[in-house]
């Protein structure tokens, strides 16, 4: 009887270990995050992906990693669901979408807002904690330089809510 629940026993920690070491391997984070700047490919991963709570809206924020290229964009969606969103600048309108460029994330003082364009997102699932879409447009500075911002796509498994 003794060997019966000891055997069973290590059964059950043996599976309990399997399934977590499973789990892990399910669990990994995939994420995508690449776009051209004047026809150069910037290629990164997904920073942050999250929906929010903003002033009684709710906001989609896609961010790329500024870890693996200096070359960071900034999008946030005045929505949460799948569709096509314009670039509107200085706006929080449902429905639009605003971001921002960094050349070089270094500088943060260096921002080229988009001024025309659009982010569709394709698919998003808050609860299997998917995202994913397409973005293009014109980023413009202060000083009124320019950049086209072309062939940016994203996906991500690790949506965020707050």
């Amino acid at each position: 009887m003794k060997q019966i629940f000891a055997l069973s026993s290590m059964i059950l920690i043996l599976s309990a270990f399997l399934n977590s070491c499973n789990k892990k391997d399910n669990d990994k984070i995939n994420s995508e995050f690449s776009f051209k700047v004047n026809g150069v490919l910037v290629t990164s991963e997904v920073h942050n992906a999250s929906v929010s709570l903003i002033n009684g809206s709710l906001v989609t924020n896609i961010t790329s990693s500024m870890h693996k290229d200096k070359r960071t964009i900034n999008i946030n969606i005045n929505a949460v669901k799948a569709g096509t969103y314009p670039f509107v600048s200085g706006t929080n309108q449902p429905n639009t979408a605003y971001g921002i460029y960094y050349p070089s994330y270094d500088n943060l003082f260096d921002t080229y807002s988009f001024e025309s364009g659009s982010i569709t997102i394709s698919s998003i699932d808050t609860v299997a904690r998917t995202i994913s879409g397409t973005f293009s447009g014109k980023v413009r500075n202060s000083s009124s330089a320019t950049f086209d911002i072309t062939e940016g796509k994203f996906s991500s498994n690790n949506l965020r809510r707050f």
